[in-house]
């Protein structure tokens, strides 16, 4: 077994599963209330439409897991490969113009 970490294991799986639990509450009180409420055929429509819309929302929360996960794995490899560079600390340290004229 290799000890490199897989592709799956920095996926930040707590936000992708909040949403698609959001969306699927969402999702199915609006299927619910379409089929009590709507006539037959509008409501098959409507169901499907509702469906799909939901649908859609899962991929885009999807990938906007995978983007946010991303971001932290680039923002790792650059903090890996140059550790002293930390540009927090960096302008933290610079003097400031304001603290010259104070020290007048």
């Amino acid at each position: 077994m290799s000890s490199s970490p897989g592709i799956f294991d920095d996926v930040a799986w707590e936000r992708f599963l909040r949403i698609g639990a959001l969306i699927a509450f969402v999702t199915a009180t609006f299927v619910f209330t379409a089929s009590e409420i709507l006539p037959g055929d509008l409501s098959t429509i409507a169901i499907g439409a509702i469906g799909s819309v939901g649908v859609v929302t899962a991929i885009i929360g999807f990938l906007i897991a995978a983007a946010s996960t991303f971001d932290h794995a680039e923002e790792r490899a650059e903090g890996a490969s140059n550790p002293e560079a930390d540009p927090n600390r960096e302008r933290d340290e610079s003097p400031r113009a304001s603290d010259s004229k104070e020290a007048e």
